[in-house]
């Protein structure tokens, strides 16, 4: 098992799109409509814009 603290740091390393992906995705989850999660994605995306 991997610690939280190794996780967060990773996670951290990540760039901001594939940081964006992991919150709007549901890993191991069938992608049945692409759309929503597009949709997901730029709304994130906008809020991340605003906080930096």
């Amino acid at each position: 098992m991997v610690s939280n603290e190794l996780a967060d740091k990773y996670f951290g390393e990540q760039n901001s799109d594939s940081q964006i992906v992991s919150n709007v995705s549901n890993q191991g989850e069938t992608l049945n409509e692409i759309t929503q999660m597009n949709e997901k994605f730029k709304a994130k995306e906008v809020v991340l814009q605003i906080k930096f």
